[in-house]
């Protein structure tokens, strides 16, 4: 190791990373082209053959699938109890935040005129999950290692292991595992942070390694013997768009020929909740119907949780093994708008997803008039309710008028990283029954240029596109087809 700058011909070099939890990256590269072979390779079509989900809307992917065909819409959600222990955490937060100028400064210009109190006094609910027994369905669960988020991982996983014919015997190696996250393990996150008080020597060390990111795809994989390409994205909301596509590409150049996509959320704390919503996307609501995605009155989201998964493997693979096939990837984009500090810039965002939306349709071969359906998965606040549409507007053309356009983020909530799983899943079996559900409760939406889906549609779906977008502005698009 030089202690010193040393003059010298770098044809390549190695820089090794690790993180806490396993997440480790070895990257060889050059300042110089042409250093190494051209790596080639043919590309693979990729299938979805596996899907498995846990929501408020069902315990199984069956079970929520069931009760969205036979319209049994939430009756209530879970309403919280805002304690006045909470309300004196919001009480002494805001005297800290107000000690200094520049915060001050903030509080004033983003929330000013609004009254407070009257927030916190505010009911509300969320999408929750209640009685679920994972006994019943996992081999083997032990409570003691499992926390809330990553019980609801492992469900999703093991349904969509089940639904796609695969178990794991020696070959763990051979299946990988791409786990999209947006808030991650809340609940350990926090045991973890109020250990720290009052006496920070009495930190309860034992909860930090369960409240990273990437402990959700390591708990997964030692309890299912998943060996192969494994990584974590923490880019937040549709960060399971994100994974999608990362493990399309991990199958599709034959770098794996089976991997495990996914997202899972939990809810926030009562605290968390009632913060968001002074930020204006969260809405205080106990009425289910409220979360109404694309509306005129667009107020928006309610948080959810739960997990989604899809099994991708190459399609030929899965049809010489006699796996069924939901559907088939055949076009992605992505695109990031570079506007970050700049959230409310809808031109630069439905740029950006537009142009993601275009890279999907050629790489997929399509033209717009030649989609069935299209799936959005904005939280329907009126930002994102216009990034999608607008950008829907750019990229479409006339054929907007024609082609159906849904999005069920009210039947489960927003869970955050899930979300675009979630979708695609209902989507996949829109394909199967030939017949497309409404949006629910959106009564009078925000364009009349738009075939929004307002009851049930009876219609061949071939090909579909879904859409979705993080709060950073990560922009994706997917296409998928049915196969025979």
């Amino acid at each position: 190791m030089p202690n010193e700058f040393q003059d010298g011909d770098v044809r390549l070099f190695m820089k090794n990373n690790y993180a806490f939890g396993g997440n480790n990256c070895c990257v060889i590269a050059s300042v110089k082209p042409e250093q190494s072979p051209t790596s080639v390779y043919a590309a693979k079509r990729v299938a979805i053959t596996g899907m498995g989900a846990v929501s408020a809307a069902g315990h199984t992917l069956q079970a929520m699938l069931q009760r969205m065909w036979q319209q049994q819409t939430p009756d209530g959600l879970t309403q919280l109890q805002l304690d006045e222990s909470t309300r004196e955490e919001f009480r002494q937060m805001l005297g800290a935040v107000n000690k200094n100028s520049e915060s001050r400064a903030f509080l004033n210009q983003r929330f000013a005129g609004m009254d407070i109190d009257s927030e916190l006094d505010k009911a509300t609910g969320v999408h929750q999950i209640t009685d679920l027994d994972p006994r019943k369905t996992l081999r083997r669960f032990d409570p003691r290692k499992a926390n809330l988020i990553s019980t609801f991982a492992l469900l999703a996983l093991t349904q969509a292991m089940n639904d796609a014919g695969r178990k794991i015997k020696r070959d763990g190696q051979t299946l990988g595992m791409i786990l999209g996250m947006s808030k991650g393990p809340q609940a350990t996150v926090d045991r973890y942070l109020q250990s720290l008080f009052p006496d920070p020597t009495k930190v309860r060390t034992s909860e930090f390694p369960g409240s990273l990111m990437n402990a959700i795809s390591t708990f997964c994989s030692i309890s299912e013997g998943i060996k192969g390409y494994n990584t974590s994205l923490a880019t937040g909301i549709n960060a399971g768009l994100g994974a999608l596509t990362y493990g399309y590409e991990l199958v599709r150049q034959a770098l794996q020929p089976q991997v495990i996509v996914g997202g899972a959320d939990e809810n926030m704390s009562t605290f968390a909740v009632y913060l968001q919503a002074l930020s204006g996307d969260l809405q205080l609501t106990c009425d289910p119907a409220a979360f109404q995605v694309y509306s005129n009155h667009a107020q928006g989201y309610i948080p959810g949780e739960g997990a989604a998964m899809l099994l991708l493997e190459d399609l030929h693979h899965a049809q010489a093994r006699g796996a069924h096939i939901h559907a088939e990837i055949i076009g992605y984009g992505k695109d990031n708008d570079g506007s970050f500090f700049e959230p409310h810039d809808v031109v630069a965002r439905s740029a950006s997803l537009s142009r993601a939306i275009g890279q999907a349709l050629q790489e997929a071969g399509l033209e717009p008039h030649q989609l069935d359906l299209v799936c959005g998965t904005s939280d329907g606040t009126p930002l994102r309710n216009a990034v999608e549409i607008d950008a829907l507007r750019r990229s479409l053309g006339e054929a907007r008028r024609r082609v159906p356009l849904v999005n069920y983020n009210g039947w489960f909530g927003l869970v955050e990283s899930s979300i675009g799983l979630l979708n695609i899943a209902v989507v996949s079996e829109i394909m199967q029954r030939g017949e497309i559900l409404p949006i629910p409760y959106t009564q009078e939406f925000c364009a009349e240029d738009f075939h929004f889906v307002t009851a049930p549609l009876q219609q061949a779906v071939n090909t579909a596109l879904v859409i979705g977008a993080t709060e950073g502005g990560n922009h994706y698009a997917v296409v998928l087809r049915k196969t025979a």
